[in-house]
């Protein structure tokens, strides 16, 4: 919690000296995120897009926000937005696995899980869903 708001409190002073800092608000978003603050954390993400739209890393916020949130299509929507900016999106492929799974659609889950494990292994919870996912098919 408290690395959370320190890191809120610098990335607002660097804000307060360069108001087009992309990643200073992206930062601070993400520490939202952390203490789910979902909505302020979108807003950052916003902020850092209105600077540069093709920040893929904010789009990545906002997709994961969606999905943390139940926001399924949405979800998908932004991933997708994602990977039309950075194709090769571990994160993005990651994520769109993890919403599939959610969303209860197995095949499409297992697609994105084998195309994100290919790029890089997979964190042990996410292969953990993957093996989930695998036997619900």
């Amino acid at each position: 919690y408290r690395s959370n708001i320190r890191v809120i409190e610098l990335c607002d002073k660097t804000i307060d000296i360069d108001k087009t800092n992309v990643e200073a608000y992206y930062l601070k978003g993400c520490a939202l995120v952390n203490l789910k603050n979902y909505d302020d954390a979108t807003e950052e993400f916003i902020n850092s897009l209105a600077i540069d739209g093709d920040y893929w890393q904010a789009r990545l916020g906002i997709a994961d926000i969606n999905r943390l949130t139940g926001e399924y299509e949405d979800a998908i929507d932004v991933y997708d937005s994602v990977l039309k900016i950075n194709n090769g999106s571990y994160e993005a492929l990651k994520g769109k696995a993890l919403t599939y799974f959610e969303m209860e659609e197995y095949k499409k889950a297992n697609n994105y899980f084998d195309k994100a494990n290919s790029l890089c292994d997979l964190d042990v919870k996410s292969k953990e869903i993957w093996d989930m996912c695998l036997e619900k098919m």
